[in-house]
């Protein structure tokens, strides 16, 4: 009797495929099968069955989490699809951010469950002459982010217990993983100024399906349903915008009074149509596996940590561009870079659909032989309109 994420009706309708697969953990680290995941009858909200088993898992999760582990703590790096040419994401969302229009040159920001502080720093080189401070569920990261410049404090606990209220307050990656995201929404609201800007970055599985099987993550958003549970919680949507980092969603919102005009509902694959691409992604990997002498998979996120865990005795090694995890060992194997791994060898890019094309299409001249991901059908076979949503 779940009430859902977003809309708050008691309709999730339960996938009975889901817990055949096995899962990662945002932090990149297999996980067994199981968990429970559905849809929301009402709104199409695609979420976690948040019930005391999964409660159970995301403590254990939590309690060995380790961010960044395999790439030496350092922030992943995120790669233009059509060069390879590198960048951090905090990197990239703070020079998005510093073309908004209306933001002034000082300011009060917060930024909740900011980890080590990478995205405050990268805030701090655009917007220099603003005050900055962060919020963690502990303070195991205090001394690293105290001592980014104009970084003020670390606090630690709820949003409700911060002095004072923020010009800004940044989310990245965070509400995905919450509960309540409607309760957090509204506490931090309570913290902006009016007119203040929020703004959140969240993975967006309709992009990046693999984004389904990472264990901790309580919510599944698209481009409708985060902007639904932002006007709910007394949000102005300013744009919720997939260009910013691929594969990802970023919204900028603002504490005024709702917008009441409603964008046109934007079509997304039905759950099980998704779950049966991720099959078939196991099936291609594996056949691919079976008739190769050298058997890689390319990158060292979420998705190739799945794909590993369904996988894993058939893959001899990584590949990466990263820099930082070229070199390494991740998963008890080495870290290749592209020009490292031996002629004739096969590397299975198991990302998403435009992302795996691109990675072939680059690296196919490089002596290894790439294999791209099976292509997502498209067409009205392959959507449905928002409401009334059926599997």
């Amino acid at each position: 009797m779940n009430p859902c994420h977003v809309c708050g009706q008691v309709l999730l309708e339960l996938s009975p495929e889901y817990p055949k697969f096995k899962r990662v953990t945002s932090d990149c680290k297999p996980w067994p099968k199981g968990g429970e995941l559905g849809v929301c009858a009402a709104c199409g909200c695609v979420q976690a069955l948040t019930n005391d088993t999964w409660r159970e898992e995301i403590t254990n999760i939590y309690r060995a989490y380790t961010i960044y582990h395999h790439g030496g703590g350092n922030e992943q790096r995120i790669f233009e699809q059509s060069s390879g040419a590198a960048s951090s994401r905090s990197d990239r969302l703070a020079s998005r951010l510093g073309t908004l229009p209306n933001l002034p040159n000082t300011g009060r920001l917060l930024d909740l469950g900011c980890g080590t502080g990478a995205f405050l720093r990268s805030f701090g080189s655009v917007f220099p002459d603003w005050d900055m401070e962060g919020l963690e569920w502990d303070d195991r990261y205090r001394s690293t982010v105290e001592s980014v410049p104009r970084v003020k404090n670390l606090f630690t606990g709820d949003i409700s217990t911060v002095p004072g209220n923020f010009d800004a307050i940044s989310m990245i990656h965070v509400l995905e993983h919450i509960e309540s995201p409607l309760t957090l929404l509204q506490k931090v609201k309570d913290k902006l100024k009016p007119g203040g800007l929020l703004f959140v970055q969240l993975p967006y599985y309709v992009e990046n399906p693999f984004e389904l099987f990472v264990a901790d993550h309580a919510t599944h958003f698209d481009r409708d349903t985060v902007r639904s549970l932002l006007t709910r919680a007394g949000f102005n949507v300013n744009f919720v915008e997939t260009t910013w980092v691929s594969k990802e969603l970023s919204i900028v919102a603002r504490h005024l009074p709702p917008n009441p005009l409603s964008e046109p509902a934007q079509p997304v694959p039905p759950l099980s149509y998704i779950l049966d691409w991720l099959m078939s992604v196991i099936e291609h990997a594996q056949a691919v596996a079976n008739q190769s002498k050298n058997f890689g998979i390319f990158g060292t996120s979420i998705a190739s940590t799945w794909l590993f865990n369904e996988i894993g005795c058939s893959v001899n090694f990584f590949v990466d561009e990263d820099t930082n995890r070229i070199g390494r060992h991740y998963l008890g194997l080495p870290v290749l870079h592209p020009s490292e791994v031996p002629a004739e060898s096969d590397v299975y890019v198991g990302l998403a659909p435009i992302v795996s094309n691109n990675v072939v299409y680059r690296l196919q001249s490089t002596g290894a032989i790439y294999h791209e991901v099976p292509q997502l059908p498209s067409g009205e076979s392959a959507l449905i309109a928002r409401s009334p949503r059926e599997e």
